[in-house]
């Protein structure tokens, strides 16, 4: 499975700047999602679309209050904090051996080398 093929969720902000209107968040994620599938690889089916507001936090740790325009039409959805906690985690090959990929080598002060790199495949003991 390639990145692309994984849960994205995708949040739209600053609909408090347009009254909270759902034809607004209609309008960006029309015209977001081409460039998410065409030129980022994302199926549509990847793309999880949640609107957010800022400012106040709606909808990003806990659902609009009941009185809050956002909650007229974003009532069942989940919140962006909740779109996240249900990302499955990576299955990572454990069983396999310590991999580095070295990004970049410094030579240090005292006449030391050190590599810099990503720890890709690791067995902790």
């Amino acid at each position: 499975m390639s990145v692309h093929d994984k849960p994205l969720p995708t949040q739209v902000t600053k609909l408090d700047t347009c009254e909270y209107d759902p034809q607004r968040f209609a309008h960006v994620r029309a015209q977001l999602a081409p460039f998410l599938q065409e030129r980022c690889g994302f199926s549509a089916s990847a793309l999880q679309w949640l609107p957010a507001i800022g400012p106040t936090g709606d909808n990003v740790a806990s659902p609009p209050a009941d009185t809050h325009p956002l909650a007229s039409w974003w009532k069942d959805g989940p919140t962006l904090l909740q779109a996240i906690d249900a990302l499955a985690p990576p299955a990572r090959a454990v069983e396999r051996p310590l991999r580095v990929s070295v990004s970049d080598v410094f030579k240090g002060t005292r006449g030391g080398i050190v590599a810099g790199g990503k720890v890709e495949v690791c067995v902790c003991a």
